[in-house]
């Protein structure tokens, strides 16, 4: 059998995370049972599925990757076949046997979106520059350690059609990381938080308050860069269009729907497309 990885979009709303539970739907188990459908793969255990990340209740994705050993090639208009409008296959290329995405990612993007109005969008701009670099972020991860130093790589915070929009990249978020620092940011925008405070919470040995996290519907996994294996990736526009089609479906529900629909055609091309 080779190994293979495939980039995978999921509305996280109707999932109960990425990782498969025992009594609640998850996009992992989603995935495998159009995987065994489709005869790409038989066996799911041998199959040794991994994921670039562990995505919250409710957290959507992009760009989320997983790979797998398969019998078949994973195109991925044969995947969504069996795949439910929620969740769509868009790329795929062949990988090494050793290959990991939850180890070989060399970094990986969330992206939070939120109403513009009532915010402060300077000092926003100020508190994400706080984050930047390595801190103390034990306020801002579901831990019982006492400190963690930790590097985000780039926070950065700007503004799309009447929305806030914030976007962390780190080598690794651990759980719950990604949407607390994002709150902690809306908080400073809506004057609820200090910037001297936010400030002394990021330095080490800091033992106070901890930060909780932002409504999950309202962010994103948005990319997950593998370096120069991107290049390798074959692209199906059909499953790009398909995407495409859901978020326009939902766009005017609620503010979660318009944001995948905006980012949806954010999706990075790679070297190659497939019909």
């Amino acid at each position: 059998m080779k190994r293979y990885a495939i980039r995978l979009f999921y509305d996280g709303r109707s999932f109960h995370g990425f990782q498969k539970q025992k009594s609640a739907p998850a996009v992992e188990q989603t995935l495998i049972n159009a995987l065994r459908r489709s005869s790409v793969v038989s066996d799911a255990e041998k199959a040794v599925l991994r994921a670039a990340s562990r995505t919250d209740a409710g957290v959507s994705a992009l760009d989320q990757v997983v790979s797998f050993y398969a019998e078949e090639e994973p195109k991925p208009s044969r995947i969504n076949a069996y795949l439910p409008p929620e969740v769509s296959a868009w790329a795929y290329a062949e990988v090494s046997r050793s290959f990991d995405p939850r180890r070989s990612a060399v970094w990986r993007e969330y992206v939070c979106v939120y109403p513009l109005r009532s915010l402060n969008l300077k000092a926003m701009e100020s508190a994400a520059k706080l984050f930047e670099g390595v801190n103390n972020l034990v306020a801002f991860v579901r831990t019982k350690r006492d400190e963690l130093m930790h590097e985000l790589m780039e926070v950065e915070v700007s503004k799309l059609n009447g929305l806030a929009i914030i976007r962390a990249r780190s080598r690794f978020f651990l759980w719950e990381m990604a949407r607390r620092v994002f709150n902690a940011i809306i908080l400073v925008g809506r004057g609820r938080l200090e910037l001297e405070k936010l400030e002394a919470m990021l330095e080490p040995g800091y033992r106070g308050e901890k930060i909780g996290p932002i409504d999950a519907s309202l962010v994103l996994l948005a990319k997950v860069c593998l370096g120069e294996l991107d290049n390798a990736f074959l692209v199906d526009s059909a499953g790009l269009s398909r995407i495409r089609s859901y978020c326009e479906k939902r766009v005017v529900k609620d503010l979660a729907s318009y944001a995948l629909w905006s980012f949806s055609y954010f999706l990075t091309p790679a070297s190659s497309a497939i019909s």
